[in-house]
């Protein structure tokens, strides 16, 4: 469990998002033509609104934002604890701690 008590729920969710692996991302090529993914990075902005639009009516967040877009997140940031397994199963071992790491 990490301890997310008193952080901003934005800022935690944007470096969560941020950090989790994506399943289908953008394509670009580089100097040689070749293909390569570049996953889009969400920003603080973009982080607020997208937490304010997983609200409900009464303004709580959902017990689980499980997937957004092409990431996998498996969060639940209602609490003053995160249980980061089911995040890290998807991302890497340690990935939400290293994330969150300096907040």
């Amino acid at each position: 469990m990490l301890n997310i008590a008193g952080k901003d729920k934005a800022e935690v969710f944007r470096r969560l998002y941020n950090a989790a692996r994506t399943k289908q991302t953008k394509l670009q090529k580089n100097e040689k033509g070749e293909k390569i993914p570049v996953p889009k990075e969400l920003t603080y902005k973009e982080a607020v609104a997208l937490l304010n639009r997983q609200k409900d009516s009464k303004g709580n967040l959902p017990p689980i934002i499980s997937r957004l877009g092409d990431r996998e997140l498996h969060i639940d940031l209602r609490g003053e604890e995160l249980d980061e397994t089911q995040y890290d199963n998807k991302n890497g071992w340690e990935t939400a701690e290293k994330a969150l790491q300096g907040l």
